[in-house]
């Protein structure tokens, strides 16, 4: 396989000299093969790993789990497979550090509340050495028990304000405010 015309690729000045890019990493013009590997051959090979719990998601989850009493938690952190339909609303962490709590969904249409470890999760590498991922953007608003019965409903985890309102409702706990719809 011969290298990509260099008259066909993109580029742009940099302190470098001019460079171009070539499947997300950079070159000089005319090299057949750039000193940086793609972020793709960087995920084959396992370099980035994203973290899953960072330090203060931990803590809170260690707080959840060592409460005396049980208490219905809202979710602290939301996990999931990149190319995959598992998910995992995480609320505890046991004091070994690895047994996690939560609504556990593998995508086979029945998600349910149970423990998983965290070093298992870490190990799991799929296509492309993909391994699971956290939602950044997740922001639980409800307590776990919510997320289970909407989940029960949807058959997979789900965030949909409707299911999980009535969710709540069946339950009988009170829905949390939501800002204006600015689309209105």
């Amino acid at each position: 396989m011969s290298a990509p015309d260099p008259v066909a690729l993109q580029s742009e000045p940099a302190p470098e000299g001019e460079q171009m890019l070539d499947f997300g990493s950079w070159m000089k013009p005319n090299e057949t093969s750039s000193p940086v590997p793609n972020h793709f051959d960087l995920f084959r090979q396992g370099n980035f790993a994203m973290i899953l719990i960072p330090d203060e998601l931990r803590a809170r989850l260690l707080a959840n789990g060592a409460a005396e009493i049980e208490t219905d938690h809202v979710p602290v952190v939301k996990l999931f497979n990149p190319v995959g339909a598992a998910t995992w609303l995480l609320s505890e962490l046991d004091a070994d550090g690895d047994t996690l709590f939560g609504l556990c969904d593998l995508g086979f249409g029945f998600p349910e509340l149970g423990s998983v470890s965290l070093a298992e999760l870490q190990a799991v590498k799929g296509p492309l050495g993909l391994g699971i991922e956290r939602d950044l953007y997740f922001r639980a608003r409800f307590p776990l028990s919510v997320y289970a019965e909407a989940a029960r409903i949807a058959g997979h985890i789900t965030e949909a304000e409707r299911l999980l309102r009535q969710a709540a409702a069946a339950l009988e706990i009170p829905t949390p405010e939501l800002p204006p719809d600015r689309a209105e």
